[in-house]
């Protein structure tokens, strides 16, 4: 081995720790050494980011808490099938809507096509869950239809809608006045109500949408108008031609959808919780199927933003270090801008080895690890290696 490269190598080591040989590998070592480990180096701590988004599903909002959507679900589904209704995926990767087995031609956007609704021992009757089914492809219809079920309001302990007389918006929460796009459902979401007074008086059920190229799932806090979670998602990935419904129904235990009453009106399989939790797997499989595609995209998206900002840190680095030598009585005025690039890119990587060790560690903070290390290394490098002269 030359000692040419047993001396780049030994750099490769040393600049982690010693601010001397930073500046002797970005004086003496090729360009390239140091274009690639500064590339390296803003690659390590988008590990953690990218693996975090890499094993978000559609079904992470169920991920703590399934909120009794394994009852809820299959409840409105029962309804949903028994009803005549189900829904297809065409050869364009829309949703198409059936009635008894025919297409149909006539729908009634307002209306939920069902829901579950819980009866206490009491008999006081309330609406969990809701199902709506929206005839368009347009994200403007869309986004406007999903504000306007969030700012609706029933009132607690009863299935009656809220129509306020003078002032509508007077109930509507903070988050309920924004405009709710397909980007913001597509989120877990979890907001505190910025008015006390609505908290058990009215109620928002948590409800199912679909439209034609996607659907929306968003679910509120019982007794309560403020959302705990929401995914949505399209239908690029679900197999086309299949009935969603039916398919969501049907479970290895019980091959044939049962729609057997007690004499309360109940399905009676309602009471079975392993059919529950089929069903509720069977949603879950339906839910990561559409929310596939956002993922990708919230995937790239992710790496390309982060992958910026980490390059601006480095060339920003670097600015710095320039303009810390720029004093007539520093003797490291004479280094140029291309030799403090190089030197930040050495002194680059232990910083980002550290930042994705700690990205693993604390998931929720790891895009901000690489920022705050490579601060602390370049202030080291500045205070030790690149101050005035006394």
């Amino acid at each position: 081995m030359k000692d040419s490269t047993k001396n780049t190598l030994k750099l490769l080591a040393t600049t982690n720790i010693r601010n001397d040989d930073t500046l002797i590998a970005a004086k003496t070592a090729p360009w390239w050494i140091p274009m690639i480990l500064g590339l390296v180096s803003i690659i390590i701590p988008l590990i953690p980011i990218m693996t975090s988004v890499s094993k978000t599903h559609g079904a992470s909002v169920f991920a703590s808490n399934n909120f009794g959507m394994d009852l809820t679900n299959t409840g409105a589904f029962l309804e949903l099938k028994e009803e005549g209704y189900d829904f297809k995926v065409d050869g364009n990767k829309q949703l198409l809507s059936y009635k008894d087995g025919a297409l149909r031609t006539e729908f009634n956007d307002a209306e939920p096509l069902a829901q579950y609704i819980s009866v206490s021992a009491e008999g006081i009757q309330q609406i969990e869950y809701q199902i709506y089914y929206l005839n368009s492809t347009s994200s403007k219809d869309i986004s406007a239809f999903i504000k306007d079920l969030n700012a609706e309001r029933y009132i607690v302990g009863t299935i009656t809608k809220y129509v306020p007389e003078e002032n509508p918006s007077s109930l509507y929460l903070e988050e309920s006045e924004s405009e709710t796009s397909e980007e913001e459902i597509s989120e877990d979401v979890s907001e505190e109500s910025s008015e006390p007074s609505t908290v058990d008086t009215y109620y928002r059920p948590s409800f199912l949408l679909l439209y034609k190229t996607g659907m929306a799932l968003q679910i509120f806090e019982r007794n309560n108008v403020k959302r705990i979670s929401a995914v949505s998602g399209d239908w690029y990935h679900t197999t086309k031609d299949e009935f969603i419904i039916e398919k969501m129904l049907k479970t290895e235990n019980k091959p044939e959808i049962d729609f057997t009453k007690d004499a309360n009106g109940a399905y009676k399989v309602l009471r079975e919780p392993s059919y529950l939790s089929d069903v509720h797997k069977n949603f879950s499989k339906t839910l990561d199927e559409v929310y596939t595609e956002t993922k990708t995209r919230t995937f790239w998206s992710y790496t390309g933003i982060f992958f910026g900002v980490y390059f601006a840190v480095i060339v920003f680095m670097a600015l710095l270090c320039f303009l810390l030598t720029r004093g007539k009585n520093n003797p490291m005025n004479y280094l140029t801008f291309w030799t403090c690039v190089k030197m930040v890119c050495w002194a680059s990587f232990a910083p980002a080895l550290l930042a994705m060790i700690a990205g693993f560690i604390l998931t929720s903070y790891a895009s901000m690890f690489f920022i705050l290390l490579m601060g602390m290394r370049i202030m080291w490098l500045s205070m030790k290696q690149l101050r005035p002269a006394q």
